[in-house]
């Protein structure tokens, strides 16, 4: 099975479990070497916050703390911005029936999670009932928010397939938007009921009709995100979301039930499975064996299925960094990045547009080579320059 721990990121992940007892052991090298991966991770302000709540951001060598405090102020200058943000698009959205659902990021942010300070992200996620999506993009749209992908194909897949309208970005502050009426997309293999999600929230500004999803929904959709998407820039941040959300829980066995009752309703047991046993192996999340027997069950997973996925993750979760880099880590990330794409959409759907992605590039290509060639021969050419 997958290692227990990542070795070339063992020094950040024992920081992380266990700050009291690693602060005082490390040297300078290995305090670079924590910096730069929790910088690739984007979590210089989460690092330290995790100190500083541990009460030993004091004996942080003066070099690297300067990084850690420099990630902070960059994280609360990006926490302030967020909620202005935020409740500026529930403004706009003030005329829906519905309630407006943050997610990821922004639930985080808006909602002072404190298990979660220090969080940086790069868009803002929103979650509304379908029957209300056009209105929700017409208001927007009538605000500056407009579509960041404007080919007539990319709309339609959006549109058709996927479960949110194609990314949108405001004209003036380019503020990102993913503005979402399911988490999961409408053809993947795995499916939620979004009813389930919006009976279930917690409410976050009730004047401005905001709210996030309820604590075991939160981080069920963390999970789906992080262990259905193809993409792991930020896997090892994701996952550390996921393992400090547990550790702030401090679950007993009712809670597990209650939890692992949630993900099997909710169609979500797969992602729950690798959530819960990454945040257990590599962060030492305290956790009874029989959760991940149960959750394992409850997903479906064979033997050998869950061994081959266990170790692509373990090898595609590692910070994107150079010392962690290996040609295991491309190949394992590739593998997880087509998968996604086959969990995302029957094959069907899958091949007409992996082959249309693949083809668009180089049509793009020669597109623009023909315009950046000089029109005329040669003999042309040289009468365009001498009557210059």
């Amino acid at each position: 099975m997958a290692n227990a721990k990542p070795v070339s990121a063992s020094i950040f992940v024992d920081l992380l479990i266990d700050p009291l007892g690693m602060v005082s052991s490390l040297t300078l090298a290995q305090w670079d070497l924590v910096v730069r991966q929790a910088r690739s991770a984007g979590m210089l302000g989460r690092v330290f916050h995790i100190l500083q709540s541990n009460s030993v951001i004091n004996l942080v060598p003066d070099a690297p703390l300067r990084h850690f405090r420099w990630g902070a102020m960059i994280s609360e200058r990006h926490a302030k911005l967020v909620s202005v943000e935020v409740e500026g698009i529930a403004r706009v959205l003030t005329s829906l029936q519905g309630p407006i659902v943050l997610l990821k990021g922004a639930a985080y942010c808006y909602g002072n999670l404190d298990a979660l300070t220090g969080r940086i992200f790069t868009d803002i996620d929103v979650l509304i009932d379908k029957s209300e999506i056009e209105l929700a993009e017409t208001l927007l749209e009538r605000q500056g928010w407009l579509s960041s992908h404007m080919s007539d194909y990319d709309q339609r897949y959006y549109r058709r397939w996927m479960h949110e309208l194609p990314p949108m970005k405001h004209g003036q502050r380019q503020t990102e938007l993913d503005l979402h009426h399911a988490i999961l997309p409408k053809t993947s293999r795995f499916t939620t009921d979004s009813s389930l999600l919006l009976s279930n929230l917690k409410p976050l500004n009730t004047e401005l009709n905001l709210d996030r999803l309820g604590d075991e929904d939160l981080l069920l959709h963390s999970s789906a995100h992080l262990f259905f998407d193809g993409e792991f820039k930020h896997g090892f941040r994701d996952l550390e979301d996921i393992r400090s959300i547990l550790n702030g829980w401090k679950l007993v066995e009712a809670g597990w039930k209650s939890l692992l009752d949630r993900a099997s309703l909710l169609g979500l047991s797969h992602p729950c499975f690798f959530a819960l046993y990454f945040s257990r192996e590599w962060f030492d999340v305290d956790m009874p064996e029989w959760v991940l027997e149960r959750v394992a069950a409850d997903a479906g997973l064979g033997r050998i299925r869950k061994k081959v996925l266990l170790n692509l993750f373990c090898e595609s979760l590692l910070p994107v960094h150079h010392s962690c880099e290996s040609r295991v880590n491309s190949f394992a990330r590739y593998c997880l990045y087509i998968r996604s794409h086959y969990l995302r959409m029957p094959v069907r759907l899958l091949i007409p547009h992996l082959i249309y992605k693949s083809v668009l590039p180089i049509i793009d290509r020669f597109q623009n080579m023909s315009k950046d060639r000089p029109k005329g021969g040669v003999l042309q050419r040289l009468v365009e320059e001498k009557e210059k």
